[in-house]
């Protein structure tokens, strides 16, 4: 339950493509919008899950508005960097909003040039990998806990 995308989506801020080189993971899942799904229960039937997915379409990641998200991959270490990645967009923004600003999106063109680099081939991309290669050994090195990756 990432506290940062909840109250993104709580109050109505919209996630964005705002992060370049220092996150080009999270930038990638701004693009064309986070969704939000509006209920507040439980996904508990499969009735739920299809609405939910529904609204969540093709995209990766989808925030629940007033409970937490829910991210996919292809793979458990794409998803969960999905799951980092999303909260660390969710916080950047949480942070300008609560200083009054709403930055700009990056430019078109540097958007163009992360697709390119980004693109993915067969499984995981070298981004999503060196990404799950550091939160591990963040871990290892620390003897942290898996909240510490987001601190």
């Amino acid at each position: 339950h990432p506290p940062y995308g909840m109250m993104c989506a709580m109050a109505g801020i919209e996630l964005r493509p705002i992060l370049g080189a220092f996150d080009p993971e999270a930038m990638m899942l701004a693009l064309g919008g986070v969704p939000v799904y509006e209920r507040s229960i439980l996904i508990n039937t499969t009735d739920l899950a299809a609405a939910m997915v529904g609204v969540m379409e093709s995209k990766n990641v989808l925030l629940m508005k007033h409970h937490g998200s829910v991210v996919t991959g292809r793979t458990v270490e794409e998803a969960t960097v999905h799951a980092i990645k999303l909260e660390l967009l969710a916080r950047v923004h949480w942070e300008f909003a609560k200083a009054g600003m709403r930055p700009a999106n990056i430019s078109h063109e540097d958007i163009e040039f992360f697709q390119a680099e980004m693109r993915p081939s067969h499984g995981p991309s070298s981004f999503i990998n060196n990404a799950w290669r550091y939160y591990v050994k963040l871990l290892e090195t620390t003897g942290g806990t898996p909240k510490d990756i987001l601190t």
